[in-house]
């Protein structure tokens, strides 16, 4: 409310303004209710996390997840939230650290080879020196290719999980700790899925939206990778009217290996009927 509002004129003639009111609307949340049920418990860690997984959660306060203040919500604010509800009698919840980029740690995957209507399990490994307590990333398919079978390690096994498939197509993987316990270890395997084929497959799986939360709530980015996916030697083709028995491996050393990489590869194709066809394999 606007009273008594006195204006002069260049004449020096005093004007009376008349009072004005504005009504001003102020929205109240709580920092952390996501929900906006009052208060801030576990179903707002939950609400949070859907949110970041393009579930559409009704009802959702953005302002009110966005515990830290960076205009997104992602795994660090469901790292916070989660801190809050453990933590109700803390002032505030651990403050909002620069995030790091390219820091040393790092996640990566080895190259899969399968012929169509194979399956095989693909590994995503975390190389760090931080500990951490969460981590968030997305997943583009080569055509023709699917993913299922999600699960995390050991390393992880005690985390809510969970993976839903984004509008853009994209596959998005959630880890976090209500009890924000750390990742066990500093490397190694994390998390494991299968990849089918439903065609002959050359070329590679996308990862990257990459964020790991540390215990202190700190978000670090690490560069985006690849996985190539490579087709197989058609061993149907080889085989012509015979029945495979099994496919062995070897490297130019003469060494079994699990599945062809890079380089030269002896392909050994054993049939039912006890003969066996050798093919040299160069990727």
């Amino acid at each position: 409310m606007l009273r008594n509002t006195l204006l002069t004129n260049t004449g020096f003639v005093d004007l009376t303004a008349p009072d004005v009111a504005s009504n001003v609307n102020v929205a109240a949340y709580v920092l952390g209710d996501a929900n906006n049920s009052g208060m801030v418990t576990i179903t707002d860690v939950v609400v949070t996390a859907q949110h970041v997984l393009e579930m559409n959660p009704q009802p959702f306060v953005f302002r009110a997840a966005d515990v830290n203040f960076d205009g997104a919500i992602t795994v660090a604010d469901v790292s916070r939230i989660a801190w809050m509800v453990l933590n109700p009698d803390e002032a505030n919840a651990p403050l909002r650290a620069p995030s790091l980029w390219n820091n040393g740690d790092r996640m990566s995957g080895e190259g899969v080879s399968l012929m169509a209507g194979e399956t095989r399990t693909v590994s995503i490994a975390l190389d760090n020196e931080m500990d951490y307590t969460a981590f968030q990333m997305d997943l583009t398919l080569p055509e023709g290719l699917t993913a299922s079978n999600f699960r995390l390690t050991d390393r992880a096994g005690s985390h809510a999980f969970d993976i839903n498939t984004l509008a853009n197509g994209k596959t998005r993987a959630l880890c976090y700790s209500p009890a924000i316990e750390v990742i066990d270890g500093h490397d190694g395997a994390l998390l494991t899925f299968d990849v089918t084929a439903t065609a002959a497959i050359e070329g590679c799986i996308t990862i990257d939206g990459i964020e790991l939360v540390t215990t202190d709530c700190q978000t670090v980015h690490p560069d985006a990778f690849t996985i190539g996916v490579n087709a197989a030697t058609s061993i149907n083709e080889i085989a012509g009217s015979k029945t495979v028995a099994r496919v062995d491996y070897f490297n130019v050393a003469g060494q079994r290996i699990d599945h062809p990489d890079s380089g030269v590869i002896l392909v050994v194709t054993t049939y039912t009927d006890g003969t066996r066809s050798t093919t040299k394999l160069i990727r």
